[in-house]
């Protein structure tokens, strides 16, 4: 698989970080940058037994068929499977991978998609019960509405290029962005993220 340039420095950046001693570097790059596309590139050269952690099904179909995509053989736990086998990469769900901690293995490098959730109680006991592990944040957003931050966890971060440098070299396409004038605070929200169904009854009105 061939990089991009900004990927492939973004890699270096990355590895740099765990060079220098870091050991829990949050990768915060937009979405459309090819975060997955850099963590696959990763992986399908990493000997090291790794969790790579979603909180979302959709979430999760997205990595397994990225990581189908580049040949890399891997495991899934979630809540319609049983535990994985030995593969050296797992993918997993947040919310089953907290109920099975007492009979998963130990991972040396856990990665954690959509990182700005990883101070939710649950998801914080998983990481917590890996603390002897490397860890790897994942996110477009690094920051909570409820605003607690993410420093308890993550020790360094490694900035993507902005959307503004994306489209200007051509790998996202121009944005005009239209919105109503809809009052935020009323949309409800879950595990720190907007409640589609909430925000859709207020925003998709004429």
């Amino acid at each position: 698989m061939d990089l991009r340039p900004y990927q492939q420095d973004i890699i270096d950046r990355l590895r740099a970080s765990y060079g220098s001693g870091k050991r829990a570097p949050l990768l915060c790059s937009p979405t459309g940058s090819g975060k997955s596309a850099m963590v696959g590139y990763i992986l399908g050269r990493t000997r090291k037994r790794t969790l790579y952690l979603c909180h979302r099904a959709e979430l999760m179909a997205m990595v397994c068929q990225h990581l189908d995509a580049v040949g890399i053989l891997y495991g899934v736990i979630a809540a319609d499977r049983r535990d994985a086998g030995p593969e050296q990469i797992h993918v997993g769900m947040v919310q089953t991978v907290l109920r099975r901690l007492d009979r998963l293995p130990a991972y040396d490098w856990v990665i954690s998609d959509e990182a700005h959730l990883a101070m939710a109680p649950g998801w914080r006991r998983v990481l917590d019960h890996y603390g002897d592990a490397q860890h790897l944040g994942m996110s477009a957003t690094p920051c909570r509405l409820d605003g607690k931050g993410l420093g308890d966890v993550y020790d360094d971060i490694v900035y993507g290029p902005s959307i503004g440098e994306l489209t200007g070299m051509g790998f996202l396409a121009p944005l005009r962005v239209f919105h109503p004038p809809a009052e935020l605070g009323s949309i409800k929200t879950r595990m720190g993220e907007y409640d589609m169904g909430s925000a859709a009854q207020a925003i998709d009105t004429s």
